[in-house]
């Protein structure tokens, strides 16, 4: 139940998005949306000191559903690391982000963000 800050920043010609998480505190994360060859695909840079690339497994009107990449510099098996993540825009104001962490191979825990726009 804590309160993170999440800010939200298009640059480079508006094609990439740039997501910064908890912003000039030591726990901040920096997560990049971008297009990779026609599919979403993002990069998070993480407090676990690794960044693990993500791309777009499945998405309806209202979810995206992104999961670990097979170009990554990670060893799934060995390194802990953010394995998945699951964005749901409720509406225009409200999104829920669960993010996976993977540790030893398999799923650890889901750490779920509720956000809401501050306006």
């Amino acid at each position: 139940g804590e309160k993170v800050q999440v800010e939200y920043r298009l640059t480079a010609g508006n094609s990439t998005l740039i997501e910064t998480l908890s912003p000039g505190n030591p726990e901040e994360m920096v997560s990049i949306y971008h297009d990779r060859k026609g599919k979403l695909a993002m990069t998070h840079y993480c407090t676990l000191h690794n960044q693990p690339h993500m791309t777009l497994k499945k998405a309806d009107a209202r979810t995206l559903d992104l999961v670990f990449a097979k170009d990554n510099d990670i060893n799934p098996a060995k390194e802990a690391h953010m394995h998945a993540l699951s964005i749901t825009f409720e509406d225009n104001d409200h999104i829920v982000q669960k993010w996976t962490m993977f540790e030893q191979g398999k799923a650890k825990e889901v750490v779920t963000l509720q956000l809401t726009r501050v306006r």
